[in-house]
Order: C-alpha cells, then structure tokens, then sequence
C-alpha cells in the first residue's frame, strides 16, 4: 500500500503505511551563521494502524566527509522514548550521536503519550549555539551535546520530516 502526504487545513499530513522509515527533506538556501533554530510540532494520530513504533520528527540533510546522511530527531508517542542520530545513505549504517545503551532509544517524560483517542502532541526543537546542540520536547531540555569539528551537525543543508511505523500524523507549523 501506498503512503499518503498531502496539505490540509493549514497542515501537512501523513498518512504511512508501511513500518519502515520514510522521509521528505527540502534544501535550504542558506542556513549559516549558525545558531539555527528548528521548530517541528506534530499531531500524532494512530487512526488504527500505529505498530507499536510510531516514532516522527526531523529529518535534516547533512554531508559526513563525501557521505550523505540524513540526521534525525524522533519521538515515540507510544513509548515516550527519543532517538537522536544518522543514517548514512552511502553505507546504510544507523549511528547515535548521544550516548545510550545500544540498540535501545532514550525515555522521557517530557514526551506527551498518546491519550485514550490515540493522539498526542509534540514539539521538537533542534537549538544550535556553537559547539553545543540542545534537543528540545515541549520546551523542555532534554539534553545538550558538544559538536565535533567533523561532525555531520556542521553541514546541515536543510530540513524535513520521517516517520517511522504505520501512523498518520500532521504538522501544522515548521521552522
């Protein structure tokens, strides 16, 4: 079955089908000097088909050394969990970039959980300032990472949205 993405009422919806990952990024044209600043705010709805997994959030397209990579910020209604990381397009390899137990994603409580109706609303916040990244839940903190001089997080070169699961979800406001 196909996956769904399209404009309604003032809000991007999607409508995912598959439990894989998919993801939409558009090019910038300019986002330095930095800090940048990110605003994602999502209405998760799993409308029947939610998995289990149910992870969205931002997708931002970066460069590590001549790989593509897409790096990514999600969360997880169902779990109230986080994964911060990349995907290396070139070498199909899944990378952290906070230090965790691996295989596993961080919890939160900051994570608004879905309610009886299977919703939940969350805003994520990528802050950049210098050589420091903050990753943002509803305006709370959740942590605050050093940026290599190598890093991926030096050459962001847009910003977009993935999904993980089936679910439908829609974004009403991206910055």
């Amino acid at each position: 079955e196909d996956d769904y993405r399209y404009f309604q009422d003032n809000s991007y919806l999607v409508v995912q089908k598959k439990n894989n990952y998919t993801w939409a990024t558009a090019t910038l044209p300019d986002l330095n000097p930095f800090p940048a600043y990110w605003e994602y705010k999502a209405t998760f709805n799993t409308a029947g088909v939610t998995n289990g997994i149910g992870n969205s959030g931002l997708a931002l397209p970066a460069m590590l050394y001549n790989d593509k990579v897409i790096v990514f910020f999600l969360v997880s209604a169902v779990e109230q969990t986080y994964f911060f990381g990349y995907y290396n397009t070139n070498k199909n390899e899944w990378v952290k970039i906070y230090q965790s137990p691996p295989g596993e994603n961080k919890s939160s409580g900051h994570i608004n959980k879905l309610n009886e109706k299977g919703e939940a609303t969350n805003t994520l916040a990528l802050y950049r300032n210098g050589n420091t990244i903050g990753l943002y839940v509803n305006d709370k903190l959740l942590e605050e990472l050093p940026i290599s001089s190598r890093s991926c997080l030096n050459t962001i070169q847009g910003i977009g949205l993935a999904g993980v699961g089936r679910q439908a979800y829609f974004v009403n406001r991206i910055s």
